[in-house]
């Protein structure tokens, strides 16, 4: 076997790899937001970077050679794939669901960035209730006033613990909006607040976040 035939191989075999990678993400991706397997998907982006920087070098030596339409060549880091919001299942459970709870994480702009979800689930589901659980009292301050939520709690250090051990439990459903454990700078092409929309499973046509001033303000 000469060297062109050997590289034309190795090219061949690492699109190849790299298309069954791309489709195991796609298959992960494609699930509900809280069914994902994050490792998983941190190890296939792994093996993605890997596998596209041996295929860039081994291209580099045969300069004719063009990758086929549809190769499976790896997409752009961060680019919106066409990602399903919830799963199936969640999806037929959806407006069934009168009171939904979500809770804050991070900081102030964290916050403000669960609004445009807040939003769009009072005008999709406008019978529904949405609760909102800050855990910590800037969260509560730059939420007041909205209009779109029905009640505005702060968790205190008890109250907290005790959320916290039972959070997991799914005894109640309480949406967390820790987006960044999504990985999104990885997955996704789109805006926090969008992915915010996904995890409580409402899609986000305007990401602006809201923030309702009294007159005195």
């Amino acid at each position: 076997m000469d060297l062109r035939t050997n590289v034309e191989e190795r090219i061949s075999n690492y699109r190849a790899k790299l298309k069954l990678i791309n489709q195991a993400v796609m298959a992960e991706m494609n699930k509900a937001c809280h069914r994902r397997q994050m490792r998983l998907l941190r190890f296939l982006h792994a093996e993605s970077e890997a596998c596209s920087l041996a295929l860039a070098e081994l291209e580099s030596l045969l300069p004719n050679s063009t990758a086929p339409e549809g190769d499976g060549s790896p997409a752009e880091a961060g680019q919106d794939n066409g990602i399903n919001s919830p799963g199936d299942e969640d999806k037929q459970a959806l407006p069934a669901k009168r009171i939904f709870r979500i809770s804050t994480w991070g900081g102030i702009g964290d916050a403000l960035l669960i609004t445009p979800a807040i939003r769009a689930l009072k005008r999709q589901y406008p019978s529904c209730k949405i609760y909102v659980y800050c855990l910590s009292k800037f969260h509560k301050e730059v939420l007041m006033n909205n209009r779109y939520i029905d009640r505005l709690l702060c968790l205190g250090k008890l109250t907290k613990g005790i959320y916290h051990l039972f959070a997991p439990l799914n005894i109640v459903r309480v949406q967390q909006t820790n987006y960044g454990i999504l990985a999104p700078s990885l997955f996704y092409g789109k805006s926090a607040a969008e992915i915010i929309g996904e995890m409580v499973g409402v899609r986000i046509d305007d990401p602006r976040p809201d923030c309702f001033l009294t007159e005195e303000e």
